[in-house]
């Protein structure tokens, strides 16, 4: 059985919200840990049976370890449910409904960054599967116990935290401004100069997740395409929630903003613009840093026109 992942040819079951993971329709669920508790759920009634012992998935995150965890420990998982489903959305969407879940969310992804890690950092020398295989079979076992003192983890997401906190004051200031296009399914976020943003820069997957913390943006509006512009700064993703099979609503398609990002490279005199593909899982319209650190050349108002016309194209 394959969980929260792509199936392989001898796969006997899918319970995944990966796109094409042709999973049963009756477990379907916009989270793959919704999925493997659907599936228990049965299972506990009778009406189910699972048709394989060996549980596996191809990644680690921490949608993946909750589902492993349901099916693996499924009297355990049943217990802390909520907080469980609750993880797992932190983890993935960015979205989460008690603090302590995205602080467990911050301990899981620590686990799996080098600079973070309890783990000896020749792990992560071993090659992406290895390091798989040593985060679930060390974090199965421990998740019960995170979950309940995760204050003992202080230090494994104090960091994270202080970020989020920080983006929610910078809110709360003025220093961050929302602009929703219901229509256009964007989230427009203004930052001020004076928002100094992520302390360790280096720890951040994007331009945006150093500016200011997801975590906060996600939680404040459900809109699916989000611009940050921070000066001449500007970033536009669709978020991940559009990349998987989504459930529990219509979700306006990704757009291939290939074009958009060449008509912008005609228009740009201070580094290129690239858009990296609707495939990708968090699909992004991005000034390339490596050639350009100051900003764009292009105005603000010719962006907007420009993306617009973009979006309103399809």
């Amino acid at each position: 059985m394959v969980v929260d992942g792509s199936a392989t040819p001898t796969t006997v079951l899918t319970l995944s919200h990966w796109p094409g993971s042709a999973s049963p329709e009756a477990f379907r669920a916009d989270l793959s840990a919704s999925m493997a508790f659907k599936a228990l759920h049965e299972l506990e009634a009778g009406r189910f049976e699972l048709p394989s012992e060996i549980i596996t998935n191809n990644h680690y995150d921490e949608d993946g370890l909750v589902s492993v965890f349901a099916l693996v420990h499924p009297q355990e998982a049943l217990a802390m449910e909520e907080m469980l489903l609750d993880i797992a959305s932190a983890g993935d969407f960015g979205v989460f409904q008690d603090r302590d879940a995205a602080r467990v969310s911050f301990v899981l992804n620590a686990w799996a960054c080098p600079a973070l890690s309890p783990l000896n950092n020749n792990v992560f020398k071993k090659g992406s599967d290895f390091v798989t295989a040593v985060l679930y079979e060390e974090l199965l076992c421990r998740l019960p116990k995170l979950i309940r003192k995760i204050d003992h983890f202080h230090s494994y997401w104090q960091e994270e935290d202080t970020f989020l906190s920080d983006t929610e004051e910078a809110f709360a200031q003025g220093l961050l401004s929302f602009s929703e296009d219901v229509a256009r399914d964007l989230l427009i976020v203004r930052v001020d100069e004076g928002f100094q943003g992520r302390c360790n820069p280096e720890l951040s997957s994007s331009w945006v997740s150093k500016v200011l913390h997801p975590y906060f943006l996600h939680n404040k509006s459900n809109l699916m395409r989000v611009l940050v512009m921070k000066g001449t700064r500007r970033e536009l993703y669709f978020r991940y929630e559009t990349w998987v099979e989504y459930q529990s609503r219509v979700l306006c398609p990704r757009l291939d903003l290939s074009d958009l990002a060449c008509r912008l490279n005609l228009l740009e005199k201070g580094g290129r613009w690239r858009f990296n593909g609707t495939n990708e899982i968090i699909a992004r319209l991005y000034l390339d840093e490596d050639l350009n650190r100051s900003g764009s050349s292009i105005s603000e108002d010719l962006f907007l026109r420009e993306l617009f016309e973009a979006l309103d194209f399809d």
